[in-house]
């Protein structure tokens, strides 16, 4: 009997303290692109799921067993309902997550223009409730009966009983069902570029919803059984709530905007990491094809204005000598006048920055790299309104996208 108050109140603590937390961190980016109501949602569905399945799990030690009873009823509504709404959030945030991020992939499909305007929290809400309330109606009238005596419920502990093996056969039925799904979903976003490691989340809860049912089939002990669930839950607990919190304290510039403002200067450029990365690696195409067109590597001179960047923040003697030796590097002047490092090394850094305006930019702004870089900024600003357009209390405005003046790079 003590047993079952212990893990009721270890249970309890682990989901209040993750509630706290996701409440706390919701308005940062890696939350929010995760839908923090659908996330609230699927803490709720967890937290009522576990406690309903470990009071049914010593349902002998609160004596609320028998073959004919009512509360073992109630308590197996209570879990069907939470186990929807555990489940569901996973898909409904893959659709989301599907026309949200995979639009660029499908950009001249006008359905994927007309639905993505039901992307917003308040509308899967609706959905969820779509989907949830039907059953949910069929169990409460059930329960009328049940309570009036017109039908009556009976559990049988016999495991080799028609009535348990029925029981046994439609949860592996509905299992199965929500792995394809699952997978389904894994497949359709198995390509979309995901800069909050929703893909990943995605993968994981299918291998948490395959793993678990093989391990209660091997389970013979009744109360085992139910653990497998259990686990399950906790499971997709640290997976969807407690590992994004984590990654919200630890990475809290983990997303940056990027604009397509910021692709018409190369100091922009040079602030956003991807940018940054793709104007290195267009250099390096430079060097390796065209170097006898340019006096020095350009590498080189991008190489000087990023270790002048560190210095900036931390004049160590190591930066310095190779802040001076990217200066040999590039044939710029030596430091003939005797300037302090402070100013010099600056100037040095703004000779840098011109010579690659002036030598590389323009090609860099024609090239292959810039149309990647405008689809990726083209994608963030989407996403960025979605952010803005998803509150629950307003309903967002709508976005005629089919109309709007797109680059036509972007479509290629």
């Amino acid at each position: 009997m003590q047993s079952v108050f212990v893990w009721i109140i270890v249970l309890s603590f682990i989901y209040l303290i993750s509630g706290i937390f996701l409440v706390l961190r919701s308005h940062t980016a890696i939350i929010a692109a995760r839908s923090q109501i659908l996330l609230y949602v699927f803490l709720i569905g967890n937290v009522c799921e576990s406690l309903s399945t470990l009071v049914l799990m010593y349902a002998e030690d609160l004596n609320i067993t028998g073959n004919h009873n009512n509360g073992l009823w109630f308590i197996t509504c209570i879990i069907i309902i939470s186990h929807m709404l555990v489940y569901l959030p996973y898909a409904l945030r893959s659709y989301r997550m599907y026309l949200i991020f995979g639009l660029e992939e499908n950009f001249d499909n006008p359905m994927n223009w007309v639905f993505y305007n039901r992307t917003t929290q308040k509308w899967l809400l609706k959905a969820l409730a779509v989907i949830v309330a039907p059953i949910s109606m069929a169990l409460l009238i059930i329960t009328v009966l049940v309570i009036s005596e017109s039908i009556k419920i009976y559990y049988n502990t016999d495991s080799n009983s028609v009535d348990n093996n029925f029981f046994q056969g439609t949860i592996i039925f509905v299992r199965f069902a929500e792995q394809l799904i699952l997978i389904f979903f894994n497949y359709c976003n198995r390509n979309i570029p995901d800069d909050f490691n929703m893909t990943y989340e995605l993968t994981a809860a299918t291998i948490i919803y395959f793993i678990t049912p093989l391990l209660s089939i091997a389970v013979e002990l009744h109360r085992l059984f139910y653990w497998m669930n259990i686990t399950r839950n906790l499971l997709l607990l640290i997976v969807t709530v407690i590992k994004p919190i984590i990654m919200s304290y630890v990475n809290s510039m983990y997303y940056q905007l990027l604009t397509a403002d910021m692709l018409t200067s190369l100091d922009l450029v040079l602030l956003h990491p991807n940018s940054l990365q793709l104007f290195e690696d267009f250099l390096k195409g430079c060097d390796v094809l065209s170097i006898q067109e340019y006096r020095t590597s350009g590498v080189n001179y991008l190489e000087l204005i990023l270790y002048v960047e560190c210095w900036i923040e931390n004049q160590s003697l190591e930066l310095q000598k190779k802040i001076y030796k990217y200066i040999d590097l590039c044939n710029l002047p030596n430091n003939s006048d005797g300037l302090d490092t402070e100013e010099y090394f600056p100037a040095m850094k703004n000779r840098a920055l011109e010579y690659l305006r002036d030598y590389y930019f323009t090609k860099f702004a024609n090239s292959r790299y810039m149309i990647k870089l405008q689809k990726e900024a083209f994608r963030h600003e989407l996403y960025q309104i979605k952010l803005n357009n998803s509150s629950l209390l307003r309903q967002g405005s709508k976005i005629n996208f089919v109309n709007h003046d797109w680059p036509l790079d972007l479509k290629d």
